[in-house]
């Protein structure tokens, strides 16, 4: 243990590190670091970027649904939500599809939260349908990454009582 001489005599590193830590005349003095911001998702146009999530009830189930898929545009910020039975690629890819084909277009990014494996599986689907569309994966409910389909995911449980 390093021992510190002062003019008043011999203090031990703890009690200097305490003192230090705890002083307020410090703590203004010491320089205060903020974290980076995230880059902002700037969506220059309707489905130019989609987040999508897979919101899972299997803690209270409602006769054979067990997930719901949540798909949130940037821009408009309009969602849309489906019960699933089941987050299988295929099903989830099948769904994807219709409301796309519903909409008219695909969406030109595809931002998702969801495992490697399960991303891995759609990927594959959603490139056979559309080879244009650029799919992002994220960190899963990570809100700097994936904050406004996971702020609207809470307030969708609310609204269904699933909560």
């Amino acid at each position: 243990m390093e021992v510190y001489y002062r003019k008043v005599g011999w203090i031990k590193q703890d009690i200097v590190e305490q003192f230090v830590n705890n002083c307020t005349i410090c703590a203004v003095q010491k320089p205060s670091f903020y974290p980076l911001a995230a880059k902002p998702i700037i969506a220059r146009n309707f489905l130019s970027h989609v987040q999508m999530d897979l919101i899972d009830l299997s803690f209270d189930v409602d006769g054979k649904y067990k997930y719901i898929c949540h798909v949130r545009d940037h821009f408009t910020r309009f969602s849309w939500a489906r019960a699933l039975t089941s987050k299988r690629a295929i099903k989830v890819a099948a769904y994807l599809f219709e409301l796309f084909h519903f909409l008219g277009s695909s969406p030109t990014i595809l931002q998702s939260d969801n495992g490697k494996e399960f991303c891995a599986g759609v990927i594959k689907k959603l490139i056979e349908m559309w080879p244009t569309v650029k799919i992002i994966n994220g960190r899963p409910q990570h809100l700097q990454s994936q904050g406004l389909v996971e702020h609207t995911n809470g307030i969708l449980q609310q609204k269904l009582g699933k909560w």
